[in-house]
């Protein structure tokens, strides 16, 4: 029986050594983002966030150690990139008893928030309640909670959601494993979502409602997907692309400039779409972000060891689940 208190990505927590500098590799991508924040001091960690329809990305770095945030630190350690997904929850008390009713013990409720500066020269707070997974719990080497958004109107601000590159939803998270469908049956056994073969070294496990789903890859059908010049570097485990919705492919590639290179343009004019594109060059370190724009359509870039493919699905492939009415 699927998760009652569990409504699929909420969001994807990108992490960075520079926190700024990140933020504005991704600005200079076409992406609005949202003042700078800085948490409770309980979780230590300041954060950049980018908006979309239902869901959205945080760009996030640690500022003081607390034992809260010793796995990113531990995480950082290693590579910068997508450590964590996070899912949307209309209730972070029944959603954590309801993990532990099926055997897996959470680490929550924990309650935070941040001060928010408004668009109109005011100040309000985001305020948070969080549980997450064991720690040990870690599909494809990629660590997942939940949160409940107790103050939606200081996170979802419409001044901060419109973008360059007309990015409007998370489509499609992707992992890069040594066993992907291992990955995918330990993803969801978590979620209780089913796994599905989706083709050689390839499985897909949806997050629930229209959000975005998670795609195990192994290392042959990562090297199939993704040209050598968007695959060097990437970490040999855990979340590598990030696939993001786009409204206009036309701005998504505009805002890509000139590092674009074409890739699978067979497979897009087959489907009568338009191209997807990979950029070739970037800094190297840390593991790649893939993002996805357009109907159909890709392109991609990397910068600061962050790769962002872009292409989407269509809404037709996604199952829709009510709104949590509290968050």
């Amino acid at each position: 029986m699927p998760l009652k208190h569990i409504f699929g990505v909420d969001h994807v927590v990108v992490t960075a050594r520079d926190l700024d500098a990140a933020a504005k590799t991704w600005a200079g991508l076409g992406f609005t983002l949202s003042p700078r924040g800085t948490h409770s001091p309980l979780l230590g960690t300041a954060n950049y966030t980018i908006m979309l329809q239902e869901d959205y990305l945080e760009l996030l770095s640690v500022l003081v150690e607390t034992e809260q945030n010793k796995p990113t630190r531990d995480f950082l350690k290693e590579r910068e990139g997508i450590e964590r997904t996070a899912f949307t929850t209309d209730s972070a008390a029944d959603g954590a008893a309801e993990i532990k009713a099926r055997g897996f013990e959470p680490l929550g409720p924990v309650h935070f928030g941040r001060p928010v500066d408004l668009p109109n020269g005011g100040k309000s707070e985001a305020k948070f309640n969080v549980f997450r997974w064991p720690l040990s719990e870690r599909p494809g080497g990629m660590r997942i909670f939940a949160c409940q958004h107790l103050t939606r109107e200081t996170v979802w601000i419409p001044e901060i959601m419109t973008h360059a590159n007309g990015a409007t939803r998370v489509a499609r998270i992707e992992i890069l494993s040594g066993d992907a469908k291992a990955a995918a049956t330990h993803m969801s056994r978590l979620i209780d979502e089913p796994a599905s073969e989706v083709s050689a070294g390839c499985w897909r496990v949806p997050a629930g409602g229209r959000r975005a789903d998670f795609v195990f890859l192994d290392q042959a059908a990562f090297a199939a997907r993704y040209p050598a010049a968007v695959r060097e570097g990437a970490a040999k485990e855990g979340a590598v692309a990030l696939a993001l919705g786009t409204s206009d492919v036309t701005r998504a590639a505009k805002a890509l400039g000139a590092t674009g290179v074409v890739h699978d343009a067979r497979r897009a004019q087959r489907l009568g779409r338009a191209r997807h594109v990979a950029g070739a060059e970037g800094e190297r370190h840390g593991t790649f972000l893939g993002g996805t724009f357009a109907h159909g359509g890709g392109i991609a870039r990397r910068e600061r060891g962050l790769v962002k493919k872009h292409e989407i699905r269509a809404p037709s492939a996604y199952r829709h689940a009510p709104r949590p009415a509290s968050s």
